[in-house]
């Protein structure tokens, strides 16, 4: 046998053989019929983790209001909606603070200058509508984590605001995405073993034992081929909230040889 982290002790107590396709029908069926306690394993989206019904603003609401209502909810940034609440804008304490500026008695730049020109209409703005920095960033509430990731990174934007059907429906950010992280040891233990039992490529032949601590998952155990323990890893990742994977798993047969791959 091929095998990776030979270990003997208190693990094969826990060790278990991997249902079989008849009990994983049942499970199936009690699941439907609501008789199971485990909640199917499903990828997470924007909408599982974003924060709903955010503070808004109109795109007349007045500098102050919006300057009370960003000190009292301790919050950065409230978007701007126009009358069909879609998102148009967003005002963030940097819009605000450009006030300074205009209170120094700073002189009017030159519209060649950009970037100090934009600043020095917002220190005289006094309404949403000119105060805001727009367009904004938008992401759809059945994106793909990943997705939302990407578009944070891609955009070093602070957050995003969720949409469907173009109006406003929460907003995702960076601490957000986070919370995935926060799943306890024993969450995870049966998230993994969910996600396994539902799409693993599992035999009769197959035993496995799941064991997390910290986030990271450590599989063991004894899997017929190669391909099957590296599949396993890969579900096992799959599962939000899991911080790394330890694929301990020894196999029968090595069918991910190269003169194996190549047909030969």
């Amino acid at each position: 046998m091929n095998a990776g982290d030979q270990t003997g002790g208190a693990w094969l107590d826990t060790m278990y053989r991997y249902p079989s396709a008849e009990s994983y029908r049942n499970r199936e069926t009690e699941e439907r019929a609501g008789t199971s306690p485990v909640t199917a394993s499903r990828p997470l989206t924007v909408a599982s983790v974003m924060s709903p019904d955010p503070i808004t603003v109109r795109l007349t609401t007045p500098y102050k209001e919006i300057a009370n209502l960003l000190r009292d909810n301790a919050i950065s940034a409230v978007p701007v909606l126009n009358a069909f609440r879609e998102p148009v804008g967003v005002v963030s304490e940097a819009d605000l603070i450009a006030k300074h500026t205009y209170l120094s008695g700073q002189r009017k730049p030159s519209r060649l200058a950009k970037d100090a020109y934009a600043r020095w209409n917002k220190a005289r703005a006094q309404i949403a509508k000119d105060l805001m920095t727009s367009p904004v960033q938008t992401i759809d509430a059945d994106a793909s984590l990943l997705a939302a990731t990407e578009k944070l990174v891609d955009t070093g934007t602070r957050r995003l605001f969720v949409t469907e059907d173009g109006r406003l429906t929460g907003v995702l950010s960076r601490r957000d995405l986070l919370r995935v992280f926060t799943t306890t040891d024993e969450e995870l233990t049966e998230a993994v073993d969910e996600q396994i039992a539902k799409h693993g490529p599992w035999s009769r032949t197959t035993e496995l034992c799941v064991t997390v601590s910290a986030g990271v998952v450590t599989l063991l155990g004894s899997v017929p081929r190669r391909s099957d323990g590296r599949r396993l890893g890969e579900l096992a990742q799959a599962v939000p909230g899991v911080v790394a994977v330890r694929n301990r798993l020894s196999h029968d047969a090595d069918d991910l040889a190269p003169g194996l791959a190549a047909g030969q």
